[in-house]
C-alpha cells in the first residue's frame, strides 16, 4: 500500500539504548565529526531527550506517549546533524539515535530509506563506541513516528468536516446549539500482536509551516527489543501496522486525494 501523495511531513525510525560505559558531549561531536559529517554537514545543539520505556499491562495505565525534555541545571545534549538538501537528520545523544525525515522539498523517501539509514548509523555508532572506550551498545527500545497534516482545503473546511477523513470522527456535527463545535481532539492506543509495542493515535488541530488550519494525525509505535536484530524486526512490524491502520481510518475521498494505492 502507497500512496503518491502523502500528507507526511516528518517521520522518525530511532532506537533507544545503554553503553557500558558514560558517553559525554565531546564523544558525540568527534562521533559526527568523524563518522556523519560528510553526509549530515550541519549540526546544532538541543537538550536531551528523556529515557521512556513502553509499558503494558497495569504499568501502563496513566503512560503518556510523549517525549518528555530534561529540566536540569546544566541539560545532557543532543546532537540534531542534518542535510539541507534531502531534509534527512540524524539525532544522537547518549542513549539515543533517531533517524529522520523532515518535509521540505525532497519527496518522501518511503519507510525503507530512513529505516536504512537508522540501520546503517546505528552500525557506524557501535563500531565508533567500541573503538572509542564507550564499550557495547545494548538497545532497549524502538520507535517509529509518522506526523501527518491535512491542511484547510479540498479535504475539509471546519472541524466539523474531519469525517471526510477519517472514520475515528463521528458523523458530521454541527454541535450541540447554541453551543458551536471549536475543534475536536481524539487518541487511540492500540497494542500490536503479542505486545510487541504500542501505537497510539493522536488527531488534534494545528497549522502548517504557513499557517494554514490544519488537522494533525500522528502515529506512534514504540516498543522493547534487546537485540539489533530485534529492533529492526519490531520496526519492520510496526510499518506494517501503520499502514494497515491508516488505511482502515481513512476514506475512501481521503485516499482517492493522497493517490492511495493498495
Amino acid at each position: 500500500m502507497q500512496s503518491s501523495n502523502p500528507p507526511i511531513v516528518e517521520m522518525v525510525v530511532g532506537v533507544q539504548f545503554t553503553t557500558e560505559l558514560p558517553v559525554d558531549s565531546r564523544k558525540l561531536v568527534l562521533f559526527w565529526n568523524e563518522r556523519l559529517r560528510a553526509n549530515y554537514p550541519l549540526c546544532k545543539e538541543a537538550p536531551s531527550l528523556d529515557d521512556t520505556f513502553e509499558k503494558f499491562g497495569e504499568e501502563s495505565h496513566g503512560q503518556t506517549p510523549m517525549l518528555q525534555f530534561r529540566v536540569e541545571q546544566l541539560p545532557p545534549l543532543r546532537y540534531q546533524v542534518s542535510n539541507a538538501d534531502t531534509g534527512r537528520m540524524v539525532q544522537i545523544q547518549a542513549t539515543r539515535l533517531v533517524a529522520n525525515w523532515v518535509k521540505r522539498s525532497a519527496d518522501y523517501p518511503r519507510f525503507s530509506a530512513i529505516h536504512a539509514d537508522l540501520r546503517a548509523t546505528f552500525q557506524l555508532w557501535q563500531d565508533y563506541a567500541a573503538a572509542n572506550e564507550i564499550g557495547e551498545v545494548v538497545p532497549n527500545q524502538w520507535e517509529l513516528c509518522y506526523v501527518n497534516l491535512i491542511p484547510q482545503g479540498p479535504l475539509w473546511q471546519t472541524p466539523r468536516d474531519w469525517h471526510r477523513i477519517s472514520h475515528i470522527f463521528a458523523a458530521e456535527t454541527n454541535g450541540f446549539p447554541p453551543l458551536e463545535l471549536e475543534d475536536r481532539r481524539f487518541q487511540w492506543r492500540l497494542l500490536m500482536p503479542e505486545r510487541t509495542g504500542r501505537i497510539t493515535l493522536t488527531a488534534q488541530p494545528s497549522r502548517n509551516k504557513n499557517g494554514t488550519p490544519a488537522l494533525q494525525l500522528t502515529i506512534l509505535a514504540r516498543g522493547p527489543a534487546v537485540t539489533v536484530a530485534e529492533v529492526h524486526d519490531r520496526l519492520e512490524q510496526a510499518h506494517d501496522c501503520i499502514l494497515e491502520l491508516f488505511g482502515r481510518v481513512a476514506t475512501a475521498e481521503a485516499k482517492a486525494h493522497w493517490g492511495w494505492k493498495s
